[in-house]
């Protein structure tokens, strides 16, 4: 959505030459293709408004960089509300809007113009709103319904609890914090193909169907009375676990389960703070990833190790990780610590950017954009 101008100018004076050598039916037909350009390239321009582009850099991986200007078509949007139409997915930082610091935008949206914002757009697939939110208590989402809306993240989504749960029957993905305090009352029934946030809104506020939740996402704190067991979820194929736990606790969720055939992505991040071994144990793989026979990309991280004893230990456990996990090709024991192989038959190599990890613990909720 940046503005860019041509690397080579066209001249002025040509541009007029050529102009001046055509005839009226001639310019009349430019005039007329020059329009519908227009129409079809507002359109697209309109239609994904990221933060971020994608490219396939030098070495072959897939690269981001950050659009920070993007916003800007908001703000344009506001000026001209029929463009708000055109828009599909829209993934925005909400204190940008707001002028609030450390971001100082030329231009700060009043409550009124964001509720005329959003009834704008009424094809909304895609809605990300990041950050915190400083402009009351709703930011103009009050009564505002997207019916097309299928993915949605909200940081904080305890600041209009009710824009959340008017959505929660058509979504497909939903994203909030890990300490987002949202309530949503009574056991609510869902649909959702991928969640992450709270552990306790996943176990005590929804109704998951076991057969629609394939991506998986569980952070946070895990209430003392909350049932411990992820066994109705056979459907997964990626599982995220970033719990404030101990070991002991840890084992006794995963050993609720049977196992997940279809999982490829796993992710197990915990804390044993008030264990009463020596942090550097020896961590029970059997136990941990007896559940997951068919994955492939494998994270596990605790946040006691000591950083040189995981890059001492890391061949030797990815090696106790693939005889668990017969299929896997990445593991990371840290943001140092991440290995690959190209097949299980080929040997462990250092990956220096974890890219093989990077991918699945962040999903993208609005997808960043081609450069």
């Amino acid at each position: 959505m940046e503005v860019s101008h041509f690397t080579r100018p066209f001249p002025r004076e040509l541009e007029h030459e050529i102009l001046g050598t055509l005839g009226q039916r001639d310019l009349i037909t430019t005039a007329l293709v020059c329009q519908r350009f227009r129409d079809i390239s507002v359109s697209l321009l309109f239609r994904h408004i990221a933060r971020w582009s994608t490219f396939v850099g030098d070495e072959g991986k897939r690269q981001y960089d950050p659009l920070p200007r993007s916003y800007l078509a908001l703000f344009r949007i506001i000026d001209e509300p029929a463009l708000g139409r055109h828009v599909r997915f829209l993934d925005v930082c909400a204190v940008k809007l707001l002028g609030s610091w450390p971001y100082h935008s030329p231009r700060r949206a009043s409550k009124e113009e964001m509720h005329m914002l959003w009834l704008s757009m009424p094809g909304l697939i895609a809605l990300s709103i990041t950050g915190s939110i400083h402009c009351g208590p709703d930011l103009g989402l009050t009564d505002v319904h997207f019916p097309r809306l299928k993915r949605l993240r909200m940081d904080e989504p305890e600041e209009c609890p009710e824009f959340v749960i008017r959505h929660l029957n058509t979504l497909t993905h939903l994203r909030i914090s890990h300490d987002s305090k949202l309530s949503i009352g009574n056991a609510t029934a869902v649909a959702l193909a991928q969640y992450e946030g709270p552990f306790d809104i996943f176990m005590q506020q929804l109704r998951f169907r076991s057969e629609a939740l394939e991506f998986c996402t569980l952070m946070g704190d895990v209430g003392e009375h909350v049932v411990l067991s992820l066994a109705s979820l056979t459907n997964l194929r990626r599982l995220l676990l970033g719990l404030r736990i101990n070991e002991k606790t840890m084992l006794e969720l995963l050993g609720s389960c049977d196992k997940f055939p279809r999982v490829e992505d796993v992710v197990i991040c915990y804390d044993d703070e008030n264990d009463v071994r020596t942090v550097q144990h020896e961590p029970p793989w059997q136990q941990l990833l007896a559940p997951f026979p068919s994955a492939r990309h494998i994270l596990v991280f605790l946040q006691s190790w000591d950083s040189d004893w995981i890059l001492e230990k890391r061949f030797a456990w990815a090696d106790e990780v693939a005889q668990i996990c017969k299929e896997v090709v990445a593991v990371a024991f840290d943001d140092d610590a991440a290995l690959r192989r190209r097949s299980p038959n080929h040997e462990w190599e250092i990956d220096q950017g974890a890219d093989e990890i990077a991918e699945i613990v962040a999903p993208f909720v609005v997808r960043a954009v081609p450069r």
